[in-house]
């Protein structure tokens, strides 16, 4: 039942109705405390709508239900960047490419926060592995404004040519 309430959710989220896909999220929840895909699902709803700091505590609850979680980690990690803080950004993100050293999508979230600190080299190693795990990232690099500072740069040309 609560994997279906949690579909329902999916669907909902889909459907940009992230209100209301909440609402089955919680529902899922209430019938299992520790479904701890459902408490990140909801932490995405909450992200969608903008509501990071209560994004922040879903992570927690999907993290602490199951400590391998590296999407809530990563996720935890976006939620902060989104609230520009960054440092606290790169640390969970870096949880997350210490339980799976091959997700793109937290390298390039490393990538993003070290280009917005103005950390070049590690910006550029974190790119570089993303780029590696993906290659279509350098299209998305390449018009990402997270990168803005780098545009013109002849190493991060370089690198996303």
């Amino acid at each position: 039942m609560f994997d279906a309430l949690n579909n329902k959710g999916n669907a909902l989220f889909e459907l940009v109705k992230y209100n209301d896909a909440i609402i089955f999220y919680d529902k899922a929840i209430t019938i299992k405390p520790d479904y701890f895909n459902a408490w990140n699902n909801k932490g995405l709803a909450l992200c969608a709508l903008g509501k990071f700091e209560e994004s922040i505590y879903c992570f927690d609850k999907a993290i602490n239900y199951k400590s391998g979680f590296f999407e809530a980690w990563n996720n935890k990690g976006a939620s902060y960047f989104s609230l520009g803080r960054f440092d606290e950004a790169i640390k969970c993100i870096n949880e997350a490419i210490k339980i799976s050293p091959e997700y793109c999508e937290a390298w390039y979230n490393i990538a993003c926060s070290n280009s917005i600190l103005k950390n070049k080299i590690e910006m550029l190693n974190a790119l570089k592995k993303a780029i590696e795990l993906n290659n279509k990232i350098k299209l998305t690099a390449k018009a990402d404004s997270d990168f803005k500072e780098y545009w013109n740069d002849s190493d991060f040309i370089a690198l996303v040519k």
